[in-house]
């Protein structure tokens, strides 16, 4: 495996994967299920754009982008919990990539620096490995792996 290079990084690469792993024991968690679907891209001016979603509801109102705030609150909190999104400057820092989020889904994220651990897979398929850890109240290590992929052609 060669050191990452900024340029490998560049372009759009789609979500294979997403689980939690705890040092409890536990077994691994889903936390978007098993099919989640998600996009991250990284732009040569140092801008990053990532979104995870649980998929599409088919119970979900069908609205357009324009009418989409006329959703029921309950419709509003159900989008929010299938969909994470953020974007911001991203950069190296060792084996680590740093995304600067300017903009969030989840407002608490923007201004806060999100810390990824890269491991590179030169495949094939090529592969990009972002993960990172918390300890919960009750001091659990939760360590959240996110596989992404080359989109197919």
């Amino acid at each position: 495996m060669s050191p990452l290079q900024p340029d490998a990084l560049l372009g759009t690469w789609e979500l294979a994967s997403f689980h939690v792993e705890s040092d409890d024991g536990r077994p691994h968690r889903f936390p978007f299920g098993r099919s989640a679907q998600g996009r991250i891209v990284y732009a040569a001016d140092g801008l990053m754009v990532a979104m995870l979603s649980r998929g599409t509801d088919a119970t979900a109102p069908s609205l357009s982008l324009e009418t989409a705030h006329h959703a029921s609150d309950r419709d509003k909190a159900a989008a929010f919990d299938r969909t994470l999104a953020y974007s911001g400057r991203w950069r190296l820092d060792g084996d680590s990539i740093v995304h600067d989020v300017d903009l969030a889904l989840a407002p608490g994220v923007v201004g806060r620096a999100q810390v990824r651990r890269v491991t590179w897979s030169e495949g094939p398929p090529v592969g990009l490995t972002l993960s990172y850890t918390r300890t919960s109240r009750r001091g659990t290590t939760h360590r959240f792996v996110l596989v992404w992929r080359r989109p197919a052609a």
